[in-house]
């Protein structure tokens, strides 16, 4: 029997092709749908994750930094009754001015905890924080920090190789000025008038003030890093 091309398409399961297609299609998009879902879903755990673990970091950074602060703002005021007891010219207790003196010479330990945020910044997952507010905000931060890291180095090289290296060199021993001289070498145990003497030292005088101005520089880069890390927290909660 003889089939002509009508019949031939008419035999053809055109709903059956059709709807397997259809099915082929759904399949398919439901896939994407899946796999866009998921990552989705990871990228979100992940977001989580990171903002959780930045928000412990910059809350214990901001604690460091205020216990630092407070610190450094005693040792300011002790070092400012030290000159003024200086100023005043007049015989005050060898006791206080050893006591006012010392913390001049005091470098305090300030520990910053930002690691979540250093390791985002180095893997790229610092991405998953869209957040123009966070972004400013540590820029801000990392800028105090490299300033505050930079003073440091400079008064590491005060002490050691600067003017107050001179001031060791011409008393011996600088310990004298700080600690009781019954506790140091007979050689450097300076008493009674030459121990007033040295007190008074231009030298010591000036590398007084020295630490006075380094110590409120600090003072100032630890307050930029504590507000900054303040707005940044802020940011990371307004986040979805």
């Amino acid at each position: 029997m003889k089939i002509n091309a009508e019949t031939r398409l008419t035999s053809i399961p055109w709903i059956r092709i059709g709807a397997e297609s259809a099915a082929i299609v759904a399949s398919i998009l439901i896939a994407f749908a899946i796999d866009s879902w998921w990552a989705d879903r990871n990228e979100g755990k992940a977001r989580k994750e990171l903002v959780a673990a930045m928000l412990l970091d910059f809350q214990e950074t901001i604690s460091a930094a205020d216990a630092t602060r407070a610190e450094l703002v005693e040792q300011i005021e002790r070092v400012k009754s030290f000159q003024r007891l200086i100023d005043e010219r007049g015989e005050p207790p060898l006791a206080d001015l050893r006591a006012f003196l010392a913390p001049a010479f005091i470098t305090e330990s300030f520990r910053r905890s930002v690691s979540s945020y250093d390791s985002a910044l180095s893997s790229g997952a610092i991405g998953l924080v869209d957040s123009a507010d966070f972004s400013a905000a540590m820029s801000r931060f990392t800028e105090a920090l490299e300033r505050y890291k930079l003073h440091e180095q400079l008064w590491l090289q005060f002490l050691y190789i600067g003017p107050n290296a001179e001031l060791q060199q011409k008393l011996g021993d600088v310990r004298v000025l700080l600690k009781d001289p019954e506790t140091l070498q007979s050689r450097f145990a300076l008493k009674g008038v030459a121990l007033r003497q040295a007190y008074s030292d231009k030298l010591v005088y000036a590398n007084s003030r020295t630490a006075l101005i380094s110590k409120q520089i600090k003072v100032q880069r630890l307050t930029e890093m504590r507000d900054s890390l303040r707005e940044a927290i802020e940011a990371l909660n307004a986040l979805d």
